[in-house]
């Protein structure tokens, strides 16, 4: 399932803002919505949902349902760098 272990001690810690884990609840975000934002604080490149979905072993289509809903919630939004290129970053 994880293959090697030393792979795994190799990655990267993930940080989790304290007041984010404390108050997620308060704030009408779902464990799903969480995990993603999770990954969207510590995520070092532009918002690339292919990536994201393969990362974190989710269905493009409810990770893309998921960030609308952290959209929706104002949680996050996405904005656009470059309009010739077109990078897209999420702003939390």
């Amino acid at each position: 399932m994880f293959g090697n272990i030393v792979e795994l001690i190799k990655e990267q810690p993930f940080t989790v803002p304290s007041i984010l884990f404390k108050n997620y609840r308060k704030l009408n975000i779902t464990d799903n919505e969480l995990i993603i934002l999770i990954y969207l604080i510590n995520s070092e490149v532009g918002f690339n949902p292919k990536q994201i979905s393969t990362d974190l072993n989710i269905d493009l289509n409810e990770l893309m349902e998921t960030i609308n809903s952290l959209i929706d919630k104002n949680i996050i939004k996405i904005e656009v760098l470059n309009k010739k290129i077109r990078e897209e970053i999420i702003n939390l």
